[in-house]
């Protein structure tokens, strides 16, 4: 189907167009190169307010992992800490360092790929003192810079 962009004035397919279940004709009324420009534009012009959605973004996404993992709760699993700065995801076997890597995902794109993965288990969440208190006790260290006892 031939659709006429407003913006830019050019005759395009549909698939030129971005889907819109809202609108009647089920499409943008505007062409996704015009789209691009328009939010390249605005973004420009508002650096603070991408830059304060992306936080929420982030924000919102380890909330849900977290809440997820610690079955509705957001809490750690040995001590109760529940401040969300405090709160890492952990692989409850150990090797979370070599899984990453092998993954090439690290912080808020290796929490992406658990929602991605619709939370698969063998992870739980830990508070950083409980983290670094469980490598300590059961010897898990990254990439082998230190050698097990």
């Amino acid at each position: 189907m031939i659709r006429k962009c407003p913006v830019c004035g050019q005759e395009k397919s549909s698939e030129d167009f971005y889907k819109n279940k809202t609108r009647s004709s089920g499409y943008n009324y505007e062409c996704k190169s015009c789209a691009r420009t328009r939010v390249k534009q605005y973004v420009a012009a508002h650096p603070d307010k991408k830059n304060k959605w992306e936080q929420d973004c982030r924000r919102k996404l380890k909330e849900e992992i977290i809440r997820h993992y610690s079955n509705g709760g957001m809490s750690c699993a040995v001590c109760g800490e529940k401040r969300l700065a405090c709160l890492t995801i952990d692989h409850i076997a150990g090797g979370g360092t070599q899984h990453r890597v092998q993954l090439d995902r690290r912080g808020t794109a290796f929490r992406r790929w658990l929602r991605l993965q619709k939370f698969p288990a063998g992870y739980q969440i830990l508070c950083m003192n409980c983290q670094f208190v469980k490598v300590e006790n059961k010897r898990e260290y990254s990439l082998g810079r230190r050698k097990t006892k």
